[in-house]
């Protein structure tokens, strides 16, 4: 049984990465595709937009995250609250 060496691995993923490659510069030559914007003609317009919405995605996701956090002893607050307890609910650790 033959060994998977490391760059065997990174022999199979440049391979792959030249067909991609010369299969999409083989479709844009061929088939020469038809915009519906202007912007959409522009080399890279799509990789652009799509690293920019991820950015605005993690950006509003951590924006989120400080918007919801509570604090570490929330729910034991809560339920010491709930039962009538002054100092809050059982302290552990």
């Amino acid at each position: 049984m033959m060994k998977i060496t490391k760059k065997d691995l990174f022999h199979a993923f440049y391979v792959c990465l030249f067909v991609c490659f010369v299969a999409e510069l083989s479709v844009l030559h061929f088939l020469h595709p038809h915009t519906t914007f202007w912007w959409e003609e522009i080399p890279g317009f799509n990789a652009l937009l799509g690293f920019f919405a991820c950015t605005i995605l993690v950006l509003v996701a951590k924006a989120l995250g400080y918007w919801l956090k509570k604090e570490e002893d929330y729910y034991a607050k809560k339920v010491g609250e709930d039962r009538g307890e002054k100092g809050g609910g059982p302290k552990i650790g």
